[in-house]
């Protein structure tokens, strides 16, 4: 078919720096330019040898396959649908540029749980360099690669989170640190690497607790996680002693009493579950249900009902704090 004089694969960028709605009128093939109108009716000239603007989608993927010697190339399924970019690109690979279409494998789409698919136009978009801050290289190779590509991938990135990094940790051989403890710890010390260690540490993890380099990674990722993809319920900081006071008035006396007499038995250094006894022996010999007593005993620390199991958490804490806050 005979093209138009005007016709042009290049859309020409205007001053303004838009590329919509210029219409070329004429292409001066000895230039390397074309002549366009744009949306508010005025004349220029834009020279593709300089790169003012760019080609069509269609015309580009062709292009690209020929001057990057591609000879396969996986696309999603709404590329390679009847009469999608790649059909018509196909033909102008073959038509205009004389190249051969390359193969292709047809993937399906990923989806961010509770967002639904990735999609530019929608704002939903995730880049391999948002998931590297929450996990390490090989963690997003199986996440990513450990699938059938054709199957749809709904991406659980926040509460099924912890039980995928806890089954890649145990596939890799490392210490089986849970990725919930490592994000209370994260979340309560920061980045002190001394005060992670001793929660590890109180928390019966002493392997993790001896390699600081590791340590401070797993950190990251779950300092990172907590913030960014974490379900408000996993969203823990300690209480300043002053914010401590006013969630305590929230506290009847019996919670309140018993709080003192837990704070009084607490000793430095105690391992994490002999903390849990502890906790859990003073609310029966006091006659108040454990779990108005646990709930307590989170009330004055984080100011919640529930948390991260209690005797861990509270003996990873610096011992004079814990009482400080006990003491309402």
């Amino acid at each position: 078919r005979q093209l138009p004089e005007s016709w042009s694969p290049f859309l020409p960028r205007a001053a303004s720096g838009d590329l919509r709605d210029n219409r070329v009128v004429e292409h001066r093939l000895e230039e390397n330019a074309v002549v366009f109108v744009d949306r508010e009716g005025k004349q220029d000239v834009a020279d593709y040898s300089k790169g003012e603007g760019k080609l069509g989608w269609r015309t580009e993927l062709a292009a690209r396959w020929k001057a990057l010697g591609v000879t396969f190339e996986p696309f999603g399924k709404d590329h390679t649908s009847r009469g999608g970019s790649v059909d018509t690109a196909d033909r102008m690979a073959r038509e205009v540029f004389g190249y051969p279409a390359p193969g292709r494998y047809e993937y399906e789409w990923i989806s961010l749980k509770g967002q639904g698919p990735m999609s530019s136009s929608k704002g939903v978009v995730l880049l391999p360099k948002d998931l590297l801050r929450i996990m390490p290289p090989n963690a997003l190779r199986r996440m990513m690669l450990g699938r059938d590509p054709a199957r749809a991938l709904d991406l659980d990135l926040g509460e099924g989170f912890p039980r995928f990094m806890d089954e890649y940790r145990a596939a890799a051989g490392e210490p089986a640190v849970p990725f919930l403890h490592l994000v209370t710890v994260a979340q309560t010390v920061g980045e002190n690497m001394a005060g992670a260690a001793r929660m590890l540490a109180q928390g019966g993890y002493e392997d993790a607790a001896r390699d600081p380099e590791k340590l401070d990674r797993d950190l990251y990722y779950a300092r990172n996680w907590a913030a960014e993809w974490a379900p408000e319920s996993l969203r823990i900081r300690l209480l300043e002693p002053a914010e401590s006071g006013e969630a305590a008035a929230g506290l009847d006396e019996e919670q309140r009493e018993y709080l003192a007499a837990v704070g009084e038995k607490l000793q430095p250094e105690t391992e994490g579950e002999v903390v849990q006894d502890l906790l859990y022996k003073t609310a029966v010999e006091r006659g108040i249900k454990p779990k108005r007593a646990f709930a307590a005993v989170y009330t004055v620390l984080i100011g919640k009902k529930s948390g991260p199991k209690a005797g861990p958490f509270v003996a990873g804490l610096p011992f004079e704090e814990v009482r400080k806050r006990f003491a309402v």
